[in-house]
């Protein structure tokens, strides 16, 4: 039998400043759906990131501070 892979693919978040507050409830509820996850036995051995992470007016200094807050549970 195979191994399986599990892959977490995130796409297009276009993380930004001004529409903080409602990207924290979206991913507060991202991190619980990964709890659940976690809790029965699955956890991702990649995770993708694609298509734009942040705005386009967003500074590199914030590119780590989301990749890093998306990545926390894990």
């Amino acid at each position: 039998m195979a191994d399986v892979i599990n892959i977490l693919h995130l796409t297009d978040l276009h993380y930004t400043e001004s529409w903080r507050h409602d990207q924290e409830v979206v991913i507060s509820a991202f991190f619980e759906d990964v709890r659940r996850l976690r809790k029965n036995g699955l956890k991702p051995d990649f995770i993708v990131f694609s298509g734009d992470l942040l705005t386009d007016q967003m500074r590199k200094k914030h590119t780590m501070r989301c990749s890093t807050r998306l990545c926390s549970p894990f």
